[in-house]
Parts: structure tokens; sequence; C-alpha cells
């Protein structure tokens, strides 16, 4: 389900404008997509396509003007409406008197007179930015329909200018109507650079494919007993409900571990084992994600580089509240 329109910008996006080196900003997003998510046209407004030999898409394309308000404003020019001040009418008046010899008026001054008119309403014309984006394939899994791909707006966003912070919240909404999700990168560092970054040792699965993901992190464990089987299927459900951006399954040593991508730098891992907790990472989570769960609690960054949460009574609002707060900067 695509993201809500936000009327401000999250505190994570914030803190991770914050960290880059660079002064310009590229709004985008990594996003996992499927065969069937192609056929039922789910990203035909950002111009991929469903096709037997892969993905057809343009690496440039302006987004369609039917996904949403944001997108419409992008591509077609429009009219906004505003309240004018009221403007001094400025007339002359004559001022007279009454004779009474020639029982009449005469003139006796000319007397400039101001009034005020009432506020009125106009119509302005704002041209459309036309405003591409950038599609970059970052990764496939033929046999399996699967597909990974890197979103990025066209033009670079400028932390020295005024209008910065306007600006990035209008691209990330802009973003939203387009593949659902949103982030931010150093402008200077390519989509599919930053896609290698992200996803060792984790493995990209597009969410929406039920079956096929319980049947893949499964395929992980050497025997799954009944109870670890509903615990998987419905810690599953329950991460699939909070919209992620993608599902990651852990590789080697992290094969019993799978979780949900809901940004690049907030993502929850998950181990179905009895008694093991949830882990909500922030910042450099594939590097953190590596340590063991006694160096995790003994690393001195609990609140900093990830949350822990023990799956005990109410654990699921807690999760769902701290997803909320870093992903909508509530």
């Amino acid at each position: 389900m695509p993201i809500r329109h936000l009327r401000r910008i999250p505190s994570t996006i914030l803190a991770k404008v914050g960290a880059l080196p660079s002064d310009l900003v590229a709004v985008g997003a990594f996003v996992g997509v499927t065969d069937a998510d192609l056929r039922k046209g789910r990203y035909a407004g950002v111009g991929l396509r469903y096709s037997e030999d892969g993905p057809v898409f343009s690496e440039v394309v302006l987004p369609s003007a039917e996904l949403g308000p944001f997108c419409r404003r992008n591509a077609d020019n429009y009219y906004v409406t505003r309240i004018a001040p009221a403007r001094p009418k400025l007339f002359v008046a004559l001022r007279t008197k009454r004779s009474r010899k020639a029982m009449r008026l005469l003139p006796v001054a000319l007397e400039r007179v101001v009034q005020s008119t009432k506020p009125r309403r106009e119509r302005i014309l704002v041209f459309a930015k036309q405003l591409h984006l950038e599609v970059t394939q970052v990764g496939a899994d033929m046999d399996k329909g699967r597909y990974a791909f890197g979103f990025r707006l066209a033009e670079p966003l400028s932390r020295d200018t005024p209008a910065f912070a306007a600006s990035l919240l209008e691209s990330l909404n802009l973003l939203a109507e387009c593949v659902g999700v949103i982030d931010v990168f150093e402008w200077e560092s390519s989509p599919a650079d930053l896609f290698e970054t992200i996803r060792v040792p984790w493995e990209l699965l597009p969410p929406g494919q039920r079956d096929t993901d319980l049947k893949r992190i499964v395929s992980r464990y050497s025997r799954m007993t009944s109870a670890q089987r509903i615990r998987l299927e419905d810690r599953y459900d329950y991460l699939r409900g909070l919209s992620p951006q993608a599902f990651v399954q852990g590789a080697g040593k992290f094969s019993r571990y799978f979780g949900a991508m809901f940004a690049t730098n907030l993502v929850v891992l998950e181990n179905i084992d009895y008694g093991n907790a949830i882990y909500v990472m922030f910042d450099d989570w594939a590097k953190w994600s590596q340590f063991s769960r006694s160096e995790l609690l003994t690393s001195g960054q609990i609140g900093a580089a990830f949350v822990r949460i023990p799956h005990v009574s109410g654990w699921k609002a807690g999760v769902a509240a701290l997803i909320e707060t870093k992903r909508l900067g509530r």
C-alpha cells in the first residue's frame, strides 16, 4: 500500500539528510517488483511494463499525471487561487457650501478621498516543473520473476537553498505517489552502488507474494516445527500489514532471519526461534545485523543504532508505533 501524503518531513529523512557528506541530496528509493506487479500495471505510471524477456522500462520518465495530485501538478500547468489584499481607491470629491443669497451650492474646494475595497480572489498560473524520474534495474531473479529497481528524481536538491525544506517535502510526496516509498541519498552515489551497500548479506524479496515468500523462508530451515511455522506466518503477515518497501531474507549464518525494509535506514529483523526479540535497526543496519545478540547488547548503541523489542505482550503495538514514528516523523 502506498505511503500517505506527508504534511511534514519524517524525522528519519531529516536525520539522514543531515548525515549526508554532500550538500546535494537525491530523492529516491529502492523497490522490489514482481512479474505479477508488472502484469497488473502497478508501475505503469513510471514506465515499467511486463515482458516475457523481463521488465520493459525507460531510464528517464516523466511520471504520469494520473498517479496523484503531486504528479499532476508536476506534469501539467495549474492555477492557484489566493486572497489578494484590499486595494485603496483614490478619487477626487468636490466640497460645496450652500449660498443663502443665491439659494444654490457653491464650489469651495477639491478634496482627495481614499476608500479601501474588499479583499478579492486572484487566480495565478503556476508552470509545471516536470521533474523526471530516473529508473535503474539493480537486481533480477528471472527464474522467479523478481526484480529490484532504484528510482531517483533526476534533479538534486541543494541544502544551501532557502526553499530546500519545501522542495524536499514536495519531492518526497511526488516520489511516494510514483512508487509508494521514500528515501534520500547522496547525489554523487549511483543507485547501483547504493544497492550493493544495503543488500549484503541480505536478499531482497519484493512484497506481495505471500506463499512464495513463506516457502522461501521455510527452505532455509533444515527442519521447522508446527509451532515455528505458526509463528512465521503470524509475524510475516504482521510485518506485511505495515506496508514495507520489501522483505529481506538472511543468507549464510543469517539464514534463519528475515525482515521488512521500510527505508534503507529503517529495517525490522525477525527470528522465529522461541525467545528471540525483534530488532528495529536504523542507519548502517547491514553492519549491525551481522553482530551477535550479546555483541549488540554490549555495544552501547541501543536506542541509537537499533531498538530491541522482546516478544512479550504488546510487542506488535510497540513495533508499529516505532515504525510509524520513524517513517512518518510523528
